[in-house]
């Protein structure tokens, strides 16, 4: 079975239309796409839990429902013995107790017999994953049986529909393979991020996503990174300062480069130390920008492009401190600075001199000027499929593309990612704003 035919199947039973063969609905089962009940078992299983909730006020699951329903039934009898009862009663009245009588006895008898609700257990835990306004629906040539899309099918069918070109003509079970260990690692990542949120120290410099996407950009493990990121606060932070949240991230995520978190701390100092020789004002944010620094050995080698980049991106978009956050955004890129330079130059005419920090990040991402024409392009379909799905407000739409970019997929694709993932870190709830900013910032890691 390739997507497409799964594809079809998973549609079918979404509109209560099935369409499938044994083999297929097997498959569909045996992953937890599917679930199936006997038409039969699934109206004894709804008419037991109506009467259960009814006279006992409680559930076939719960440990005491033997005796709250054979108290209730005790109740009911001693009414149907009472004289007084009968005779202030009228006899629809009484009917009708007497018909609950029966039901109740037929209730009890069932749910003391485990061999006869076991079987009914299961079929109440297989409908706990049944997809909403999904139902039960038989096809007569495989049996009385009734079938049912679980939520994992929906979200396997929607996720699916949008890689119908890349997965239609090849193995349904190479996409789902994919998907399912998507899914685990995102449950993984998502507990890692729940981890540092309830975990970190937070310095009021930095907002509590930053500081966690941070420590996950480090690679290591959630409690090495938070332990590691203690220590950095420590090892950064003068006697009489305010903690410095963005030097103690830097430090976490180049404490394995470096040695150590203290060699991490020594080197950025020296970095901090050659931006105030060379002339760089002594500001939080140029200091942030010494960490660009730390790939040249000594660090006081990155200076000369440092100065180069921002003289050029003060020549194009004047003074102030975004300029320091550019040219550090720049340090890393291909070529030279003059080679970078024009690149930034030539993002920012393609996107209509709207966004500089857009045209700064794309510069940087591109290895030639031939290459920035594609790039703005996907950039600026990102962002509409950002703002089309609710994922971004218009505001925030162009920051949140950039991060989006070097994800892999088509843009509605790369759109569908950052919501799966945003609701993996949510774990239950709507995701909010600080969910969607970890989601986007490591969405490239769960495409596929």
């Amino acid at each position: 079975m390739d997507g497409q035919r799964a594809y079809a199947i998973l549609c079918g039973l979404e509109r209560n239309e099935p369409q499938f063969d044994a083999d297929e609905i097997e498959m569909m089962i045996s992953r937890g796409l599917v679930v199936e009940a006997d038409p039969d078992d699934l109206a004894l299983l709804q008419w037991l839990q109506s009467v259960v909730q009814e006279f006992a006020g409680s559930r076939i699951t719960d440990p005491d429902v033997i005796s709250k329903l054979a108290g209730a039934l005790q109740k009911t009898e001693r009414k149907l013995k009472s004289n007084c009862y009968r005779v202030m009663t009228s006899k629809a009245k009484i009917a009708r107790r007497e018909e609950s009588r029966v039901a109740m006895r037929r209730a009890l008898a069932i749910v003391r017999d485990r061999s006869a609700l076991d079987p009914l257990f299961a079929i109440a835990n297989d409908t706990l994953l049944v997809a909403p306004n999904a139902r039960y629906v038989c096809v007569p040539a495989l049996g009385v049986e009734g079938y049912a899309l679980t939520q994992k099918g929906q979200r396997v069918r929607r996720s699916l529909e949008l890689r119908l070109v890349r997965f239609g003509n090849v193995p349904f079970m190479t996409f789902l393979s994919r998907f399912e260990k998507t899914e685990e690692k995102m449950r993984a990542f998502a507990s890692n991020v729940s981890f540092l949120y309830n975990a970190i120290v937070l310095p009021k410099q930095k907002t509590r996503e930053q500081v966690v996407v941070g420590l996950l950009k480090s690679g290591l493990p959630a409690a090495s990174a938070q332990h590691h990121y203690l220590e950095a606060l420590k090892a950064t932070t003068p006697a009489g300062f305010a903690a410095d949240a963005d030097a103690a991230v830097t430090c976490t995520r180049n404490a394995v480069t470096f040695g150590s978190i203290g060699n991490a701390a020594a080197q950025l100092r020296q970095a901090r130390g050659a931006l105030l020789h060379a002339g760089f004002p002594n500001t939080p944010v140029v200091m942030s920008a010494a960490k660009s620094l730390l790939a040249f050995n000594p660090p006081s080698a990155g200076i000369s492009r440092l100065l180069e980049l921002n003289h050029g991106l003060y020549q194009r978009f004047g003074s102030g401190e975004h300029v320091y956050k550019w040219s550090s955004r720049l340090m890393p890129a291909s070529g030279t600075p003059a080679e970078v330079l024009r690149r930034v130059v030539l993002a920012h005419t393609l996107l209509g001199q709207t966004s500089g920090l857009a045209a700064v990040a794309l510069a940087s991402m591109a290895q030639t000027e031939s290459a920035l024409p594609d790039l703005v392009t996907r950039y600026r379909e990102i962002e509409h499929e950002l703002v089309r799905k609710n994922l971004s407000p218009p505001s925030l739409a162009g920051d949140d593309a950039i991060e989006c970019i070097a994800c892999a997929g088509t843009p509605l694709e790369v759109a569908d990612t950052v919501a799966t993932l945003a609701a993996q870190i949510a774990q239950g709830r709507s995701p909010e704003r600080s969910d969607l900013v970890v989601a986007i910032a490591f969405a490239k890691r769960f495409a596929y």
